[in-house]
């Protein structure tokens, strides 16, 4: 069974790749190719909407990883943030993980926080409006 801190690393190290042909400027009509890896690019390339979960993304070694929840604060300030993943491992069965960082409007939001493993709760929470 894959430790927490073996998950963490495969994820950090995934490599997403961007690849296409430029329709405008200079290079028009030249391929390009990028390769970016680390958790702000899980924020950015597999954004999980509220209450649904991103597309499936093979990592090697780990198996299918979605993003259920994102959080990077807001412009108003620093904030925690974020990311919330399930894994399916090529083995079967499902786990859970949460990848805290800071947010802050002038640097943007640092993955240097915990990584855990985490259990899905149902809570009630009763409001009056």
């Amino acid at each position: 069974m894959l430790t927490v801190t073996d998950v963490e690393r495969a994820l950090e190290n995934h490599e997403f790749v961007s690849e296409g042909v430029w329709d405008f400027g200079r290079h028009k009509g030249e391929a390009y190719r990028y390769v970016h890896s680390g958790f702000t690019h899980w924020d950015e390339y597999v954004p999980g909407k509220v209450g649904q979960e991103s597309e499936p993304v093979k990592v090697d070694g780990v198996g299918d990883v979605r993003v259920l929840h994102t959080y990077t604060g807001g412009e108003d300030g620093g904030a925690d943030a974020e990311l919330i993943f399930k894994v399916t491992p090529d083995l079967g069965g499902v786990r859970y993980f949460r990848k805290s960082g800071w947010y802050s409007s002038y640097n943007g939001t640092d993955w240097d926080g915990q990584f855990t493993e985490v259990q899905p709760k149902v809570k009630t929470v009763t409001v009056f409006e």
